[in-house]
């Protein structure tokens, strides 16, 4: 009952950030045997768990076929696509005819085929996925096989012990545990690997936030592009102050202004400004927030809204400020901003044919400036903690099995990064820009960023008050330092709460 008691606490101090960019499937069997496992000179092999090929797919699995069952159980909290319930890749709404649905719907039949399974996606909604967590798991039989969690709860679990060490059943030189081309899992400073999820294109790209710039803006003020500049090793926090004072203007001359350097919800451009400085706020059992870097900064937000004044003034309604921040660009008068796939496929460039005034100019986007302590080479480029992530429960039946079944499932590109890559939906393209070419440079830069990911749990975890302390720093109210000094205790409370 005090485990109980303690993982409904964790999930009530930890607030659920969920990513609902996902994407799956399977293709063919590929590769050869490898020593991993695999009984040399036709000798009998031990019963020491699965084989693997070279792409790591199962090969064999030792001690049976099947689940207790000959079931595969997924616990998620949406309907997902495709299981062994579907006949058909029409059976996905989303279905468009694309290649990939093929991949992963054969995929499926043959991984059926081979383990002697079947695969079953188990909407049990949010609240329902952790309850059939906690409850079940403690009294030794999960519900689920495989639970896919809110990367926030499932951290909470795996700390409690709720999850399964792959370390435990997988060899160490697996592909999760050295290149992590098509896997990987969250390293929580424990020495184990409990939480992990498949690697692909789309979810290196996923939950990324670069900055965007109003390419009509610049040019007609003759700026050289920051493209151009983050090439040379010259896009800093000097440079992009220096463009957004440029770029801050009263365009009809009546003494206001009306164009201006900057605008963006405040959580996008703090975390961001942390990132480019080289730094993290709740990375491990530590804070990170009362840091030097961090304190860099919030002194960089601050100037931009206080000092030199060249951001939109930030909506301070808690209700409203992120529809409205997140979007003031699409007026044209702003020349930097954080942006996302998912927030400019809202209306930006007309990507399904359904919005009727996508925008006139072009989107160009890049790396956000390097900061004084920050490296461009080593500076992380999105938190890699935000989203989603898979979890085998302790006690699982058969766990090789599971994750063998799981491996292979999402293995739809049969090992060949380069089809996957081809395979990569074009909503992640058309979302960016009306020209080809620009899209291709706005994926470009999404996926430099995504391939540098940190884990910072600080917009996961609630800390009491910062969002209104935010709020304060940006209209003068507080300082950097007060921010500090104010809330670094409240951090580390939350971590304490999440690691020990």
């Amino acid at each position: 009952m005090n485990k109980i008691k303690k993982i409904l606490a964790l999930c009530l101090v930890l607030v659920l950030s969920i990513s609902l960019m996902a994407c799956g499937g399977g293709v063919t069997e590929t590769g050869a045997p490898t020593e991993n496992g695999a009984p040399a000179d036709g000798a009998e092999a031990e019963d020491t768990g699965p084989s693997y090929d070279q792409i790591g797919n199962v090969i064999e699995i030792a001690g049976g076929s099947g689940t207790q069952d000959g079931r595969i159980d997924i616990g998620t909290w949406w309907t997902r696509h495709y299981d062994s319930s579907h006949s058909s890749v029409e059976d996905d709404p989303s279905y468009g005819g694309g290649e990939k649905a093929h991949l992963m719907f054969e995929n499926l039949r043959r991984i059926e085929q081979k383990f002697d399974i079947t695969w079953h996606y188990n909407n049990l909604t949010y609240e329902g996925n952790i309850e059939s967590m906690y409850t079940s798991i403690l009294a030794g039989a999960p519900d689920m096989d495989i639970y896919q969690l809110g990367m926030s709860t499932a951290v909470a679990a795996a700390l409690n012990g709720f999850g399964l060490d792959l370390k435990t059943i997988l060899p160490p030189d697996h592909d999760i545990f050295t290149n992590q081309d098509h896997f990987t899992f969250v390293d929580l400073f424990d020495g184990k690997a409990t939480l992990f999820t498949y690697v692909d294109d789309e979810s290196i790209l996923a939950n990324s936030y670069l900055l965007g710039f109003n390419l009509q803006l610049l040019q007609a003020n003759n700026l050289e592009s920051p493209v151009t500049l983050w090439e040379r090793g010259e896009w800093t926090w000097d440079k992009f102050r220096e463009y957004m004072v440029i770029l801050t203007q009263d365009t009809d001359g009546d003494g206001r202004i009306d164009q201006w350097g900057y605008s963006g919800y405040w959580p996008e451009t703090f975390a961001e400004l942390v990132m480019s400085n080289g730094a993290v706020i709740a990375g491990g059992p530590t804070e990170g927030f009362s840091s030097k870097e961090v304190g860099e900064a919030l002194q960089f937000m601050y100037d931009m809204y206080n000092t030199w004044s060249v951001a939109s003034p930030h909506i301070q309604d808690p209700a409203n400020a992120h529809e409205i921040m997140r979007r003031e660009y699409r007026n044209g008068n702003i020349a930097f901003f954080p942006i996302s796939c998912w927030i400019a496929a809202e209306t930006d460039y007309n990507w399904n044919g359904e919005h009727e005034s996508p925008l006139s100019w072009d989107t160009v986007w890049v790396r956000w400036p390097v900061g004084p302590s920050g490296n461009k080479d080593t500076n992380p480029g999105k938190i890699t903690s935000d989203g989603n992530i898979y979890m085998i429960p302790a006690n699982v039946a058969e766990p090789e099995l599971v994750f063998a079944v799981f491996e292979e499932y999402w293995n739809w590109y049969g090992g060949d990064l380069l089809l996957r890559r081809e395979e990569m939906s074009t909503w992640w393209y058309t979302t960016t820009a009306y020209e080809i070419e620009l899209q291709d440079h706005n994926v470009s830069v999404m996926r430099d960023a995504g391939l540098k990911g940190v884990f910072d749990l600080w917009k996961s975890i609630n800390v009491p008050g910062l969002f209104e302390a935010m709020l304060s720093l940006m209209i003068g109210e507080m300082t950097p330092a007060q921010i500090q000094e104010s809330y670094k205790n409240s951090f580390q409370a939350a971590l304490d709460v999440v690691f020990n």
